[in-house]
């Protein structure tokens, strides 16, 4: 669950954080430099747990293995040898606990001093970014809607001479330029929508985090 949980994060943020290029200004330092090192003792205190599990395991097939010889009345060097596995395997499960909870506790002081600012940093950027863009989007807006009043109204002799002109002396270069610009268009607006999805995506990873 760590290991899934980490990797979804890890490779939504890598892209969300490339296409927008924030963790270069952000005062609380590296954002994708954080999620890196807490993916990193994410993964290696799987592995502590893991191994952890292992060994206790162990440790119950022993202690399992000790009662049947007991049961059985076998010989006592045999006996000894056992209980001297089982004091070696309960060591090494107290060391487990003692490296699972050491890892445990710098994940939380990177999530608590590092991770936490930095998302509301990020996030307040983000906010401030989007009422910037929604400003530009209806200046945008206003100046289209006040072309198209122009456009709509009766063009005077000599401007509809001009056009005219214009039209008929360069007609290859008038239509290539419109289809340039369709295709800048088309390819902003799926770059947007590809920008805004990693967002989305990122979020969404960063709640199934939490």
């Amino acid at each position: 669950l760590i290991r899934s949980a980490s990797s979804s994060r890890s490779s939504s943020s890598r892209f969300f954080l490339s296409s927008s290029s924030t963790e270069s200004c952000m005062l609380s330092g590296s954002h994708q430099s954080t999620l890196d090192r807490l993916y990193a003792w994410e993964k290696k205190l799987y592995g502590e747990v893991k191994s952890g599990e292992c060994i206790r395991m162990a440790y119950k097939k022993k202690c399992m293995q000790l009662r049947s010889q007991d049961v059985k009345g076998e010989d006592p060097n045999v006996c000894d040898k056992t209980r001297a596995a089982i004091r070696d395997l309960h060591t090494q499960i107290k060391v487990s606990i003692h490296s699972v909870e050491a890892v445990a506790k710098r994940i939380e002081t990177l999530r608590d001093e590092e991770l936490q600012p930095q998302l509301v940093e990020l996030v307040q950027g983000l906010a401030r970014m989007w009422k910037v863009m929604s400003a530009c989007h209806q200046a945008q807006k206003r100046t289209f809607d006040e072309a198209k009043l122009l456009l709509a109204g009766t063009p005077s002799k000599l401007t509809s001479h001009k056009l005219s002109n214009m039209f008929s002396s360069e007609p290859h270069r008038l239509a290539q330029s419109a289809v340039n610009l369709e295709i800048e268009l088309l390819n902003w607006k799926a770059s947007f929508e590809s920008w805004v999805t990693a967002q989305r995506s990122y979020v969404s990873a960063l709640n199934g985090y939490t």
